[in-house]
């Protein structure tokens, strides 16, 4: 994770596509919440980097990396 965050594009094209993929990965793995603590000190640490992304645009890899382990809200009241 971190040789992959380190790199400019982490967050564009096929690294982008890893990265959705280990997200995945990990919320099917915390499916019953059994694994918060490791889910939250994995998106903490990716957060940490995410200013050094660009910002410019829609979608934009900084938008990305805030996105990663974010849990969609899922209420429709």
């Amino acid at each position: 994770m971190s040789e992959l965050l380190a790199l400019d594009d982490a967050f564009a094209g096929g690294n982008y596509s890893r990265l959705g993929q280990l997200e995945d990965a990990y919320q099917t793995w915390n499916e019953e919440g059994s694994h918060d603590e490791a889910v939250t000190r994995i998106r903490d640490f990716v957060h940490q980097v995410c200013d050094r992304y660009p910002a410019e645009g829609e979608d934009s890899a900084q938008e990305r990396c805030t996105g990663f382990l974010v849990a969609e809200d899922t209420d429709k009241a």
